[in-house]
């Protein structure tokens, strides 16, 4: 067995190590190497005359250099997925659904169909679709138009019956029948409407006439209110009244006429005038205590 030793001239103290084949390296950088074939003395060519910045590290073994590699590790780009397309067939991002095109369940633009909500959908059997009723389109999502038995306010209908013709609850305008709206509804029992009193038709629709029991100032008429049991009889533009049975037109007013009923009238008893004397009553057109 062979053995080297090393003097440390400068570090004797840190004692004598005997390695198989081993150098040890002298603080002040010279090594002496005694082997079984001769003697080698090395200078370190990096020698410090500073002693305090010696190193004492012993190294046991072959030395082995690790490199450094000046490369900076590399970042891998963050991959993004395409913006989602509507109309490709999949449900991609914060589409409702993917039909490739417009179908009855969902619209062209990947919301999902239902009538009012803006978008109109002809595949789902919308004509139209403007967020709710609007006077162009009824809340169904079709066509406003009267008589489609629709009621659209906001087109002006009171009533839509799906029919084209007048009823008793309906005109054919889609409005509320009323005498004086100028519009005739025989099935409302109108057999005039002038909307209003007219020289032809009075205010109660009915067609004016001396005697129906309508004053019409239109018509010429000076009377033609009588209440209860009235008779009038026109002559010329003027109204005389007639009274039957107890009645009579005892103030001489035309426009109230047969006021006075003289069957138990204590101031025209029996007949206009006579008046019974006090604490009488008038009963059956005689005065008498009651």
């Amino acid at each position: 067995m062979n053995y080297t030793i090393a003097y440390c001239p400068r570090a004797l103290s840190l004692g004598v190590a005997l390695f198989a084949s081993l150098t040890l390296g002298c603080l002040d950088g010279t090594a002496t190497t005694v082997s079984g074939t001769g003697t080698e003395t090395g200078t370190d060519t990096d020698s410090d005359s500073d002693p305090s910045s010696t190193s004492d590290d012993t190294t046991f073994g072959p030395t082995t250099t690790t490199s450094s590699s000046s490369d900076s590790d590399t970042t891998e780009e963050p991959t993004t997925d395409p913006p989602p397309e509507c109309g490709n067939g999949m449900v991609e991002g914060d589409e409702e659904c993917d039909d490739s095109g417009e179908s009855a369940s969902c619209n062209d633009d990947c919301t999902l169909a239902a009538c009012g909500d803006g978008t109109v959908n002809s595949a789902a059997g919308e004509d139209c679709d403007d967020g709710g009723e609007s006077a162009d389109c009824n809340d169904d999502c079709t066509v406003a138009s009267c008589g489609d038995n629709v009621v659209n306010s906001a087109a002006g209908e009171d009533c839509d019956e799906g029919v084209t013709e007048n009823t008793a609850t309906c005109n054919s305008d889609c409005t509320a029948p009323a005498c004086g709206d100028g519009l005739l509804n025989e099935a409302f029992g109108e057999v005039c409407d002038d909307g209003g009193e007219s020289q032809d038709c009075d205010a109660d629709c009915t067609p004016a006439e001396c005697g129906d029991e309508v004053l019409n100032v239109s018509a010429g008429e000076e009377c033609d209110t009588f209440e209860p049991l009235p008779h009038a009889v026109c002559a010329g533009e003027t109204c005389l009244i007639e009274c039957s049975g107890f009645w009579g037109n005892c103030d001489g007013i035309g426009e109230n006429g047969c006021e006075a009923n003289m069957s138990n009238d204590p101031l025209n008893c029996f007949f206009c005038g006579m008046e019974c004397a006090e604490g009488e009553i008038c009963d059956g057109g005689a005065c008498g205590m009651g």
